[in-house]
């Protein structure tokens, strides 16, 4: 049984060998991966970051909104520019970062159905200063067939984009398959 791909790279499922993997996974994307470049940031870029954020009053964990955030920036950026560039560094993003309240927001019909309740995960506000500082990396990392976690990318690009790929391919005549999974989000308290 063989799997064919663009550039009509063939791999045999029999033969686990895998430098055979290697070479269809470097072959099925239209372009290597890049390697992750990052430019340590500065104590103006983290104030430019935590001014951009929008101001809210809700709060994770640590009890610290971005409002109150905002006010300290002069007071904190600089250590917060130390931090974030320790992150960069290292590679490793400080386990109380990825910690979230997650609040059940009624979205509609009968109240007493957990499958009526959307999950919000409430984090802290220093994650938003990182999540904004990484972005710039992600978009470097990310495949053009990757269309979460970008800005100016939906589920309409991706539809759309999948729509003009099977267009193209019935247009010249190929055959067009697909496998469709819906994941849903099951809230459990």
């Amino acid at each position: 049984m063989s799997i064919t791909r663009k550039n009509h790279s063939v791999i045999n499922k029999n033969n686990n060998n895998s430098v055979d993997y290697l070479h269809y996974l470097h072959q099925t994307f239209n372009k290597p991966f890049p390697s992750i470049k990052y430019q340590y940031t500065s104590t103006k870029e983290i104030e430019k970051i935590i001014s951009s954020l929008k101001s809210k009053n809700s709060q994770g964990y640590n009890e610290l909104s971005i409002n109150l955030l905002k006010i300290g920036s002069p007071y904190i950026s600089s250590p917060l520019c130390h931090i974030c560039n320790k992150i960069l560094s290292s590679g490793i993003s400080p386990t109380r970062l990825k910690y979230a309240v997650i609040r059940p927001i009624f979205k509609k019909r009968d109240r007493c159905d957990m499958s009526n309740y959307r999950p919000i995960p409430l984090v802290p506000s220093f994650s938003k200063v990182f999540e904004k500082m990484y972005q710039h990396l992600i978009n470097n990392i990310l495949v053009d067939e990757e269309f979460g976690f970008r800005t100016d990318s939906s589920t309409n690009t991706a539809t759309f984009n999948l729509m003009s790929e099977m267009i193209d391919a019935l247009n010249k005549k190929k055959i067009v398959g697909g496998i469709f999974c819906d994941l849903k989000k099951h809230l459990t308290l």
